[in-house]
């Protein structure tokens, strides 16, 4: 069960596996909304600033809109082979996070197979901001955890995964013991972090 935080109350939830086009869809049209509406409260406020680009922009990591630019139809389209899979967390009538992994992708540790990452994401209403407590804490984690059962048990992969990392998600990916290898200058310049076996474990607990 998820506890929303605003209200107490508990949710089943539940994960979709494979690429959606109406769960892509619904999300696209709920997360841009949530988006707009911390927009606004930016706007409100810094009084001003929506007639700044560049220092509203600035202001996108302090309140979690480093990916406002993604569309999950748009990532669909080069997402759609049978190297990656796509799963949605489900809540409350929702889309409150979703992933797409990769594989086989080579360890860069090892060198073995394991897979990666490509994103992982909540919707913002999950995410603290000024002045604004997440409506439901560690989806993104649940997910996460259940890509990585997904692959060890059904893609038969060892655990291991690695990912490149937005800035505003470093901290979160160095909490759960990840190994961080270092900025990637072929990938704009995005910090490349890998899970051991035992890193990988837990999180499938």
């Amino acid at each position: 069960m998820l506890k929303c935080n605003h209200s107490g109350v508990n949710y089943p939830w539940s994960v979709k596996v494979g690429l959606d086009a109406t769960l892509n869809a619904s999300a696209d049209v709920e997360w841009s909304t949530e988006r707009l509406r911390v927009i606004r409260e930016i706007v409100v406020q810094n009084p001003g600033i929506e007639n700044d680009h560049q220092a509203l922009v600035q202001l996108f990591p302090l309140f979690r809109l480093e990916d406002w630019h993604w569309r999950w139809d748009n990532k669909a389209l080069y997402c759609s082979s049978s190297e990656y899979e796509r799963f949605y967390l489900i809540a409350d009538n929702s889309v409150q996070a979703i992933a797409t992994i990769y594989h086989p992708k080579s360890s860069w540790i090892k060198g073995d197979n394991i897979f990666y990452i490509d994103y992982l994401a909540v919707a913002n209403w999950n995410r603290d901001r000024p002045g604004y407590g997440k409506k439901f804490s560690g989806v993104g984690t649940k997910l996460l955890g259940y890509c990585i059962n997904h692959a060890i048990t059904v893609l038969k992969y060892r655990p291991g995964f690695c990912l490149h990392s937005l800035p505003g998600a470093e901290t979160y990916y160095q909490h759960i013991g990840m190994q961080d290898l270092g900025l990637d200058s072929a990938k704009e310049s995005l910090r490349r972090y890998e899970a051991d076996e035992k890193v990988t474990l837990s999180l499938s607990s």
